[in-house]
């Protein structure tokens, strides 16, 4: 079985908390079968620094649960800012001809 959480507009240090707060509630409330855990991006307007150290401690967390994090959907905004720290293996590449 796989999760999904949709990722807000906005992953900045204004909403990270609350982003936070919201991932750990549900990752919580997943069962220890879910095989991977996915993240979808597709709404992200907004991020910086705040919102990708959330998305590399959640990769982390996920990792030690074993339960593979999975970014699908980034927008482009989100793929020039994991590109920019070098944090683009936490992305899932989009399949040729789909938009991101």
């Amino acid at each position: 079985m796989n999760a999904r959480f949709e990722l807000p507009a906005e992953l900045t240090i204004y909403a990270a908390a609350d982003t936070a707060s919201a991932l750990v509630a549900w990752l919580a409330g997943l069962e220890a079968s879910t095989a991977s855990v996915e993240l979808a991006a597709d709404q992200v307007l907004e991020v910086d620094g705040a919102g990708l150290q959330l998305l590399a401690a959640l990769h982390k967390s996920c990792a030690s649960r074993s339960q593979p994090l999975q970014i699908t959907h980034a927008t482009e905004t989100l793929q020039k800012a994991c590109a920019t720290l070098g944090l683009q293996d936490l992305l899932k590449p989009t399949p040729t001809g789909a938009s991101a």
